[in-house]
């Protein structure tokens, strides 16, 4: 348990920077409610919560489906430029790629026992 409460402490570090940035950058920018969003996160959960015997994330999907349904009036259209952010997708997806890789790695060489002795302080 003692060595996993660095790298738990390191997340938690992490997500409150990432948390204090985005609310700092976010604070004053008012958005209407994408009910298009809702119906789609809806439908997401019912077909994830049946299957799975998780009434709960399914009750939920059909709340959230419900709602975009009853909005349909106030849905967003997509404006989803993809000259403007192609880039920024791609970057995020090569950084979670490779974050997911680093955890790999560490958690398969951990286990082989080939972690060099500074890294498992």
């Amino acid at each position: 348990m003692s060595d996993v409460l660095p790298w738990i402490l390191l997340a938690i570090a992490v997500f409150l920077v990432v948390l204090f940035v985005y609310l700092f950058v976010c604070k004053n920018k008012k958005q209407e409610t994408d009910y298009r969003a809702w119906f789609i996160i809806g439908l997401t959960c019912v077909a994830v919560g049946l299957p799975l015997e998780n009434y709960l994330v399914f009750a939920i999907g059909i709340v959230f489906a419900t709602l975009g349904v009853l909005n349909r009036e106030k849905w967003k259209r997509n404006d989803f430029d993809w000259k403007k952010d192609t880039l920024k997708i791609l970057l995020l997806t090569l950084g979670m790629v490779l974050l997911v890789a680093a955890i790999a790695l560490v958690y398969w060489l951990k286990h082989l026992g080939m972690l060099p002795p500074w890294l498992l302080r």
